[in-house]
C-alpha cells in the first residue's frame, strides 16, 4: 500500500483516553472522530496530536488489513519460506 492510497482510503480515528472519557477539554470534538484521511484539514490534524501530546487523546489511521498484507508480501517479504506468509 503507498501513500496516495492510504490519503485517498485511510480513515482518521481518534478517541478519548480512559481517564478523559467523561472529562470536559478543548479536544471533546475528537473524543470519539473519524474522518478520511484525505478530507482532514491539516488543523483538525494538529489538535488531534496535541491533544495526544497532552494525554487526552489517542489516535490511529485505519486502512484495509488485506491490502496492507498484499503490500507487505510484495514489497517487505521477499522470502518464499517467511513463516507468515498467507497460504
Amino acid at each position: 500500500m503507498d501513500q496516495d492510497k492510504v490519503n485517498a482510503r485511510g480513515v482518521l480515528v481518534s478517541k478519548a483516553k480512559k481517564d478523559w472519557s467523561e472529562k470536559k477539554s478543548k479536544y471533546e470534538n475528537y473524543y470519539m472522530h473519524t474522518e478520511l484521511i484525505r478530507n482532514a484539514p491539516s488543523h483538525r490534524m494538529l489538535a488531534i496530536r496535541r491533544g495526544t501530546d497532552e494525554g487526552v487523546l489517542s489516535w490511529k489511521i485505519d486502512v484495509e488489513e488485506d491490502e496492507i498484507i498484499s503490500f507487505m508480501e510484495s514489497r517487505i517479504i521477499k522470502r518464499e519460506d517467511f513463516m507468515f506468509l498467507r497460504n
